[in-house]
């Protein structure tokens, strides 16, 4: 979702999926989870991590990766288009794609002891 314009009325392109050392970096008020908070430090840095990449991270650790969701809605509104339904969360009309993802890893027991049945 990262590579939206979020102020953009359309799905308009405005970041590259790919990971940069650069932050993306935004002064703002509030958060997604308060819109209206008012924050005291405004400046925010954040990067972009590609699936590879924190998928990658995963298996660097040694996790064995068990799931992977994808998800239509965010429980915050990302974009100007997306829309509140009933459950709360903001939807792309038709959910053209993923807002969301997850994975689900976990750390595998040690090769020298054996799994319970």
């Amino acid at each position: 979702m990262w590579m939206f314009d979020d102020e953009s009325e359309e799905l308009e392109l405005r970041h590259s999926y790919w990971h940069s050392d650069e932050p993306l970096s935004w002064e703002t008020d509030g958060s997604y989870a308060d819109e209206d908070a008012k924050v005291t430090n405004r400046k925010t840095y954040e990067w972009q991590h590609t699936v590879g990449d924190v998928m990658n991270s995963l298996i660097d650790a040694g996790l064995a990766i068990r799931e992977i969701g994808e998800y239509p809605h965010l429980p915050w509104r990302y974009v100007q288009k997306a829309e509140k339904g009933d459950d709360g969360c903001w939807r792309i009309p038709g959910d053209p794609l993923p807002q969301l993802w997850s994975v689900k890893a976990v750390k595998p027991p040690h090769p020298y002891i054996l799994a319970e049945p």
